[in-house]
């Protein structure tokens, strides 16, 4: 068999859903390398007044600023959870991720046209706006109607659930950041006056609904996290059926009481390493920071501040990012047999917080 025909059956037109999840992990590390590369620029050309890469073009580094969001949200961010032997519609899910894979191309393309790649965001938002549609949408096909007979909904585990309401989430929320996008592709090129003033549009329209989809997107990114953290947590510790203490007047005898009643306080120990993991140190830092936000009177003060920055980041990096390391680090060495030297793990671990 020759390289072509291998790369024809065995990588292009493969249709099984773990190799496609390979993939994207492989996409996800390209994207990740892109977005990194990109924040070190940011960081180099505010380091002093005027910039060292830019020479004080604002386009420019708004430009590169974006691509750095998108690379990082959009390009980063499992049937056998749910006794299911494949994804819903595998041809179709396959198609999602070389959308995804061209989007990634066209946005890494876009820096070497004229105008730069702030100005060319439509094809490339609409390609993997219409890849995630897809997925999310097998993904809540598979949950809702391929689970083993032996699975209902009530005992599948926390990341199916997490990644079951994510998925209602990005599909109401991602047409409607299609539709913005199509009416500004429209106002630029078409003459038309959704967003202009000055034959009656309203830009504000834009922003609602830009943020129609922008807040959801939180959560969508947000939830998985808690869902491989719970996972982890409840994996690492083997605690997860707890019941006893429900029938303490049921007759029990003195043993079985006994190992409920201990079973029943160790098991507050690892379900508050949960919380604490979840919300205050993944999530509740930048929760916080955004209260403050809900003030109209401060947000005016604060809005297109590093204060804003920070939250985001706050809650992207220490929510998201982390517990994606997290999934990595617990299924991994499931998914392809490999294994991961503790120390090494703790010193990437400080590392990349210090980062």
């Amino acid at each position: 068999m020759t390289f072509g025909n291998v790369l024809k059956q065995r990588i292009i037109n493969t249709v099984n859903h773990k190799t496609i999840g390979t993939y994207y992990i492989v996409l996800g590390y390209w994207a990740g390398l892109g977005g990194s590369l990109l924040s070190i620029i940011i960081r180099f050309e505010l380091s002093r007044p005027g910039g060292y890469l830019f020479f004080g073009s604002g386009q420019v580094y708004n430009s590169v600023l974006t691509m750095h969001g998108v690379l990082m949200i959009f390009f980063i961010v499992m049937p056998i959870l749910i006794g299911g032997f494949e994804m819903a519609f595998p041809r179709v899910n396959a198609l999602s991720f070389w959308f995804t894979f061209v989007a990634l191309l066209m946005v890494y393309q876009s820096f070497f046209i004229g105008g730069g790649p702030g100005t060319r965001s439509f094809f490339r938002c609409y390609n993997f706006g219409v890849a995630y549609c897809r997925d999310w949408f097998f993904v809540w096909f598979t949950t809702q109607n391929m689970r083993s007979v032996a699975v209902t909904l009530d005992q599948a585990s926390i990341f199916v659930w997490t990644s079951y309401l994510t998925s209602f989430l990005l599909v109401l929320s991602v047409p409607v950041l299609a539709g913005s996008l199509l009416f500004l592709l429209f106002d630029r090129n078409f003459n038309t006056s959704f967003y202009d003033t000055k034959n009656g549009g309203n830009p504000l329209l834009y922003q609602h609904l830009f943020w129609f989809f922008g807040h959801p997107e939180v959560y969508v990114i947000i939830l998985p996290v808690f869902g491989i953290i719970s996972e982890a947590v409840l994996f690492l510790t083997d605690k997860d059926r707890l019941f006893g203490h429900h029938m303490y007047t049921a007759g029990l005898d003195i043993d079985t009481r006994t190992y409920f009643r201990a079973a029943t306080i160790i098991i507050a120990i690892p379900r508050a390493v949960k919380i604490f993991n979840c919300f205050i140190f993944l999530f509740t830092v930048g929760g916080l920071s955004g209260i403050i936000l809900r003030a109209a009177s401060l947000d005016v003060v604060l809005h297109d501040t590093y204060y804003v920055v920070a939250h985001f980041h706050y809650t992207l990096s220490l929510g998201a990012v982390y517990g994606i390391f997290c999934g990595f680090c617990l299924w991994l060495p499931y998914m392809y047999g490999v294994s991961f030297d503790g120390l090494l793990m703790i010193a990437i671990f400080f590392v990349f917080y210090w980062y």
